[in-house]
């Protein structure tokens, strides 16, 4: 007997996030089917599917880059991180709305962070999740920016790096970060930005440890 899905809370929906298991997250029938069809639509046309992200989403690429280029060859080309650090400078980090978000609760915002930087998967981990290192980084991203730049309390957040073998666009580093109750002053604050660098020299003693 199969039961319709029904929206996550934040509460289920960090339970699964704290678990490790993100495979565990989804979207509805509506919003799968919709993401379904828009691959699709994108594979019928030869539109490779990250440089269209790049190009329409992003804006990290010139707007008469044939969408239809490899994303290798587009990002060989045209994305180069103003700094290899991850969340160190402003030009390369973008936070954007999910335009497929999972099936959460209306009072929960799903974005993602997109960095040009190389967050790569730890050569130690089965399931090609980030090193330690990263996940420390993105900690103290999510802190500047969500926690102390917009207000936001801490334990209302909750992000995730999907492992290797769930990324949809692999070639480029994002991070899930899902809000309760984010206020349109708040969304409309954070959306479209770089939300805040990290400032490493501060970090480079806690770093060192890791």
């Amino acid at each position: 007997m199969s039961f319709e899905k029904v929206p996550m809370t934040f509460n289920k929906a960090k339970e699964i996030v704290a678990s490790g298991e993100v495979n565990k997250l989804y979207r509805s029938e509506t919003g799968l089917a919709q993401y379904l069809k828009f691959k699709s639509e994108l594979e019928e046309n030869g539109i490779d599917m990250t440089t269209n992200l790049l190009v329409n989403q992003l804006f990290w690429v010139p707007k008469t880059t044939p969408l239809t280029l490899p994303a290798d060859y587009v990002i060989d080309n045209f994305v180069h991180c103003t700094d290899a650090r991850p969340f160190a400078n402003k030009n390369d980090i973008i936070v954007n709305p999910n335009p497929f978000p999972y099936y959460l609760t209306d009072n929960i915002t799903h974005l993602c962070v997109w960095i040009k930087a190389p967050m790569l998967s730890d050569p130690k981990s089965e399931l090609g999740d980030i090193s330690e290192r990263d996940k420390y980084l993105i900690e103290e991203y999510i802190h500047e920016t969500f926690v102390k730049w917009l207000g936001v309390a801490r334990e209302d957040i909750a992000w995730f790096k999907n492992w290797a073998a769930l990324q949809s666009v692999k070639s480029i580093p994002h991070v899930h970060v899902i809000v309760k109750d984010l206020s349109k002053e708040q969304y409309e604050k954070v959306v479209n930005t770089s939300g805040v660098p990290l400032n490493y020299t501060v970090l480079e003693s806690k770093l060192s440890r890791l």
